[in-house]
């Protein structure tokens, strides 16, 4: 070995021995500094390619992501349907007042009271929305409880003049502040001619069987079976002839979207209660607990209720003079009180009990049900004289029917009757002749214990003879 190499030995030490590649692969050699600039940049983790570059470049500003909250819809409030009407060329409207009521807290301070409410009405948004005030209740900018007359406008745009639907869905929708949760209230806006006739049927104890039994059966139980014999096929006639029919009860506002699941799931194979406007006492909880408990006059509210949607038809352009409601139906004398100061006649008036018995305010009949064809074929007669001519045409057809039909129910009876006769009169003889055996056996046994008690007195010791 030459002195370089002994010089060199001393400095580096001895000289690398030629490995197996296996052993690289159990021991790798770390790489070099030029190998790491050379090899290609790792996704995961980039690297530079020029380290003495990296002073000299600029990186980007980090970005901030952004993320999108997705807004939550929720039901909360409850709302009384609404009223339009309009005459055939749209050019005279009018609406009954807008009752609406959100979920409403005192002891929360996020009530969103003064905060706007959007209107969506057949899916389309108004370009004027309502006013959240306190306790949940809504009301136009103007504090009024109908829109103006551009409003109105805008809704005779959407509603179609031809072929108009019988109802269009309202939707008030509150986006709260700071929050994503949109709650929402629903309720129907239901298309009213100004010449039009309605017939006032009460709920509860007149469409139900009872008064809080019906209550707690529909509201609280869901057993929306819970109605009087024949009632959705006896309403359903009604607007088969043309009439509208308008449910009108003492309930709270906060009760109006059960009530209204309520009559659309009513129904009695083949028939169904008809659609019609639900209105409600608009005072909430309380207004109606002191109308209906302590002062006991649900008949005020209602012939407010009833004034109201008269002045709307006259608004509207009412031209006929006959009455707007023709007939109604409850089960109390205040429902009577009601009905009676709005102009309907007291034979036109029907109260109903829990047997299901109907009967007329001035009449000495009383009908079966709402089954009975002779309710109609009273009612009928008198419902004609104030409606208009072409709807009297179609009440000559329904009595002609009914008149039918009560004829086949007359003789579906005798026959019936006939039937049980002869049940009747083998069960009476049976009687007699149960009777008079237990007569013979009566007889027997008391001339039995007066000859025993005779003979008992003819051997008594202390018997005298005279």
């Amino acid at each position: 070995m030459s002195t370089e190499d002994d010089d060199a030995y001393s400095l580096f030490g001895p000289p690398r021995e030629q490995v197996d590649d296996s052993f690289e692969e159990l021991f790798p050699v770390a790489p070099t500094k030029q190998q790491i600039v050379e090899e290609e940049d790792n996704p995961l983790f980039p690297q530079k390619r020029g380290v003495e570059s990296l002073p000299n470049e600029r990186s980007p500003a980090p970005t901030v992501p952004t993320y999108r909250s997705t807004e939550e819809f929720k039901k909360s409030g409850n709302a009384i349907d609404i009223i339009l009407v309009r005459n055939e060329n749209g050019t005279t409207m009018a609406s009954t007042p807008w009752h609406v009521a959100f979920s409403y807290s005192r002891f929360s301070s996020n009530n969103g009271t003064g905060e706007a409410v959007d209107v969506l009405l057949n899916g389309q948004k108004l370009p004027l929305p309502m006013l959240l005030n306190d306790k949940g209740r809504c009301a136009f900018p103007s504090g009024e409880d109908t829109p103006p007359e551009d409003i109105m406008q805008f809704i005779n745009e959407i509603i179609p003049l031809k072929n108009p639907p019988l109802f269009v869905p309202v939707r008030f929708e509150h986006r709260k502040r700071y929050s994503s949760t949109v709650r929402f209230v629903e309720c129907r806006m239901y298309l009213w001619g100004p010449d039009d006739s309605a017939v006032v049927a009460d709920l509860d104890g007149t469409i139900t069987i009872s008064d809080i039994e019906g209550h707690i059966r529909t509201l609280r139980l869901g057993q929306y079976d819970f109605i009087h014999k024949g009632a959705c096929g006896f309403y359903s006639k009604f607007q088969a002839i043309g009439l509208k029919i308008l449910y009108l009860t003492a309930r709270p506002i906060h009760w109006a979207d059960a009530s209204r699941e309520h009559l659309d799931q009513a129904q009695q194979a083949p028939y169904r209660l008809p659609p019609g406007p639900l209105i409600t006492n608009s005072s909430g909880y309380t207004g109606a607990l002191i109308a209906e408990v302590i002062n006991k006059n649900p008949n005020v509210f209602k012939e407010n209720m009833l004034n109201t949607i008269q002045l709307a038809c006259i608004h509207g352009g009412r031209r006929s003079s006959a009455p707007v409601f023709v007939a109604g139906f409850g089960n109390r004398p205040t429902d009577v009180l009601a009905y009676e100061a709005v102009g309907i006649d007291g034979a036109s008036i029907f109260l109903i009990d829990p047997s299901s018995n109907l009967k007329a305010v001035k009449g000495a009949q009383v009908f079966e049900s709402y089954s009975d064809p002779q309710a109609l074929l009273w009612l009928l007669p008198k419902i004609k004289l104030k409606v208009p001519l072409a709807m009297q045409e179609i009440i000559d057809r329904y009595i002609a029917n009914e008149i039918v039909e009560a004829e086949e129910r007359k003789a579906i009876k005798a026959q019936e009757l006939k039937a049980d006769q002869p049940e009747r009169t083998i069960s009476s003889s049976r009687t007699l002749s149960s009777s008079s055996s237990s007569s013979r056996s009566y007889t027997r046994s008391t001339s039995a214990s007066q000859s025993s008690s005779y003979s008992v007195y003819a051997s008594h010791p202390n018997r005298t003879e005279l």
